[in-house]
């Protein structure tokens, strides 16, 4: 992801960003730019001025923002219950999530969730799941991203849809568990 330009209107700061599709549509699809209000984006890095967290930033966001993490690795148990955007600022090889705890999944999109969109990681060494799609009605989509070394799977669906897009399931247990959903 890149800021293309940046200008004040009427008091707001607006950004545009440029999402990275390299060689494939994404979420927005090819060379699409979105343009947002730059107040909606809460900034995840090891800076001491942003959050140090994904859940920290969640925390603190509105239905429909952009958590957007620059590179590094994280350690980090999200339970996501809104619709916001995760994004990584690097891509998969610079920007990696880790348990923090292992009981837990890594990422939990659960009801209220739906529509959301996690992009842009390398998602490792999950517990039982490192991605666990609950009661969740609406769409979450899963994009270019690398989800690796679950103990028992990558993904698991239960009464939920997932959009997996340019993501690569490697040396898991099993890649996607399902229980009463739709893929």
């Amino acid at each position: 992801m890149c800021i293309r330009d940046s200008k004040a209107t009427g008091g707001t700061s607006v950004a545009t960003l440029t999402l990275p599709s390299p060689g494939a549509i994404n979420s927005l699809g090819a060379n699409k730019a979105l343009v947002i209000n730059l107040s909606s984006v809460l900034i995840v890095s090891k800076d001491l001025n942003d959050f140090n967290s994904i859940t920290a930033a969640y925390n603190q966001a509105n239905e429909g923002d952009i958590i957007l993490v620059k590179e590094g690795t994280y350690f980090d148990n999200v339970k996501i219950e809104k619709r916001v955007y995760i994004i990584s600022e690097s891509g998969p090889f610079s920007t990696i999530i880790k348990p923090n705890d292992d009981a837990l999944p890594i990422f939990s999109f659960l009801n209220g969730s739906g529509k959301s969109l996690l992009e842009g990681f390398t998602i490792e060494d999950g517990g039982e799941v490192a991605i666990d799609l609950r009661l969740n009605h609406d769409t979450t989509f899963i994009n270019r991203s690398i989800i690796k070394n679950a103990s028992y799977g990558a993904v698991h669906l239960y009464y939920a849809t997932g959009f997996f897009e340019n993501t690569i399931f490697m040396d898991n247990r099993n890649a996607i568990s399902v229980s009463y959903t739709h893929l």
